[in-house]
């Protein structure tokens, strides 16, 4: 089971490239939806292999995992029925599965996989090396890039296209532009700048804690063979890579994990603090007066979708906001709350938030219990790294206000697998039923 999870997760790393080079340019596949529906399709097909051939652990499993599973399947049953309703076509109601709900569904399968399998898995302190996976793909995504700027020619020939924005259904530029004279923005291995982001502001705690770097002579910071100069070069080389994404929400939110994580420095250091965080403005600032008409188009785009719910507070339908624009949608919200509103109505908003309120419940035991009872150091270690994930987390949730995050696949697989695969871990080491 957890093989196939690693060479799936090694798929997700490589996956935008080989839908560029094998699927289109090799065998010159028209349309970009059916990689993604093949993809999609392999992930739910073994879950559901793993499904029938665990059987007898279901009762089990559903008696403490209920609660987030009947809301789920609420709010799916009652989105498509209505969708058919209003003659919406399968391939609509796809995409607003692919969009709005289905980093749920890789969320929640998540804990089955776990719960079926935690016999059999002796040694999970290995995750705590998370890091090597997160770093490796930072650093051939520096190498892809670097290659693109270097020799574009090759690239072109292999399906990518030249120097522009994005165009969905049309060859991935070789780099994506924007803003002032065609800025270059870097997307690494991602399907573009914006969704490289959010795969940095989610994983950066988990790197910030890894790396942490005590510095007690400066010499230090020069001598190759010191530890601290290899963790000072690596948490440099993924702060670089957020900056070249030029994504203002990444770069901002990279203030706010900063914060969250030194808010005892912070409290000490005013001034410097102060300063730090002012250079986050006025950097913020600088980015959005070279990207203005993005910057205006981000905010009449948030004004105009809070007008349409208005318009139709109860609901709309499925497959309607972003980035169902690029299939048979209308409304471009840049606003991932917004978008789910659009899309589900209010009520049904309201419904969806109290999936994450069950999860959030569970999460509260889990903690509790492991502030109470700290008796193992390696079991504590993995504790250590969910806290730095729920940073994350909530830095994804915040990024909703301004984009519209989990759109990108390899993120939603990368991090929703590795965040439940630990809850669920802690949670029968926490032996409480209610977990």
């Amino acid at each position: 089971m957890f093989k196939f999870l690693k060479v799936f997760l090694g798929l997700m790393v490589l996956y935008h490239i080989l839908v560029t080079v094998v699927i289109y340019w090799i065998f010159g596949w028209e349309s970009p939806q059916l990689p993604a529906l093949i993809r999609d399709g392999i992930r739910i097909l073994f879950f559901a292999i793993i499904f029938l051939t665990y059987r007898k652990e279901w009762k089990d499993y559903f008696l403490k995992r209920k609660r987030p599973w009947i809301l789920f399947a609420i709010l799916m049953i009652r989105g498509v029925l209505i969708s058919l309703w209003m003659d919406k076509s399968i391939s609509d109601i796809l995409i607003w599965i692919k969009y709005g709900f289905f980093y749920i569904f890789i969320f929640l399968s998540a804990s089955f996989l776990w719960f079926v399998s935690k016999d059999k898995i002796k040694n999970i302190q290995k995750f705590g090396r998370i890091w090597y996976l997160l770093m490796s793909i930072v650093l051939l995504g520096f190498v892809w890039q670097w290659a693109k700027l270097i020799w574009p020619e090759f690239f072109m020939n292999i399906w990518y296209g030249p120097l522009n924005d994005f165009f969905f259904g049309k060859n991935p530029p070789i780099y994506y532009l924007t803003g002032y004279e065609w800025t270059l923005r870097w997307q690494w291995l991602f399907a573009g700048p914006n969704n490289y982001g959010y795969f940095l502001i989610a994983f950066l705690p988990i790197v910030l804690l890894s790396f942490k770097v005590k510095i007690n002579k400066w010499k230090e910071i020069f001598n190759w063979k010191n530890k601290q100069f290899w963790n000072l070069t690596l948490m440099m080389v993924w702060i670089l890579a957020i900056l070249f994404t030029l994504s203002r929400t990444a770069i901002l939110w990279w203030a706010f994990v900063f914060i969250l994580l030194n808010i005892n420095w912070i409290k000490k250091n005013k001034i410097k603090s102060s300063i730090i965080i002012l250079m986050w403005i006025i950097w913020i600032i600088v980015l959005s007066l070279l990207k203005d008409t993005s910057t205006i188009n981000h905010i009449l785009a948030k004004f105009g979708s809070v007008n349409q719910i208005i318009q139709t507070p109860m609901w709309m339908w499925l497959g309607t906001a972003w980035p169902a624009i690029h299939h048979n949608g209308t409304i471009l919200p840049e606003n991932y709350f917004i978008q789910i509103i659009i899309e589900v109505g209010t009520i049904w908003f309201i419904l969806r938030a109290l999936i994450r309120y069950a999860v959030i419940d569970i999460e509260k035991k889990i903690k509790k219990y492991w502030t109470e009872n700290i008796n193992n150091i390696k079991s504590e270690y993995i504790f250590i790294i969910r806290k730095y994930l729920n940073i994350g987390r909530l830095s994804l949730l915040i990024m909703w206000i301004f984009l519209h995050v989990f759109e990108d696949s390899m993120v939603n697989y990368m991090f929703f697998i590795s965040y439940w695969l630990i809850n669920w871990y802690l949670s029968k080491i926490s032996n409480n039923k209610h977990l």
